[in-house]
């Protein structure tokens, strides 16, 4: 018994850094960047995603994302998912996430509503393990540096929410506004 007890309590030590290691927040000012990743994506693909698990507003002044840049792609579009009325995901893309004061905005992968940042013109896909650095600007927080890490869909350290990006069917001649049944086979984010 003393030795079970032990062993899980060695594991539980060892696992502790490997959690970490892949669940990291930045702060800018009064802003905390919770988790930023993205997916990995053949080498072919031309469009790519990065999410966070959240960006608190611990100020007490608004704030806006309003853009993004990243060595892998050529451009990057700050996006948000919403089903319309007729029960369809639309994609559209938006000027800037509202950040308010005391609360979290979420930008996790797999959200029915929600933000991410989309990777226009991708240089070469994503490799799962590797990381890229993410340079967001703030309304009022100004440039924020931060480290994006790539991880295979569906990985526990993703934490939450996970839809594969892998088969984007039709997503290299993307335009700025996009449908698709909620019943389809490929999810977008």
């Amino acid at each position: 018994m003393k030795t079970t007890t032990l062993c899980l309590a060695a594991l539980t030590l060892l696992s502790a850094p490997l959690s970490a290691a892949f669940a990291h927040e930045i702060r800018c000012g009064e802003l905390l960047i919770d988790h930023p990743y993205a997916t990995a994506m053949p080498a072919a693909s031309k469009v790519g995603a990065v999410y966070f698990m959240g960006i608190t507003n611990q100020g007490k002044q608004a704030d806006q994302l309003v853009g993004a840049q990243v060595p892998v792609s050529a451009s990057v579009e700050i996006h948000e998912m919403a089903m319309n009325e007729h029960n369809v995901m639309k994609m559209r893309q938006v000027p800037a996430i509202d950040l308010p004061p005391g609360a979290t905005v979420s930008l996790k992968q797999g959200q029915p509503k929600g933000y991410h940042l989309m990777l226009m013109g991708l240089k070469g896909g994503l490799k799962a393990g590797s990381s890229f650095p993410i340079t967001l600007k703030f309304q009022h927080v100004g440039a924020c540096k931060a480290e994006v890490k790539v991880q295979t869909p569906g990985s526990d350290s993703m934490r939450e929410g996970t839809h594969d990006m892998h088969d984007m069917g039709g997503m290299d001649d993307m335009s700025h506004e996009h449908e698709m049944s909620p019943d389809a086979h490929h999810d977008i984010h």
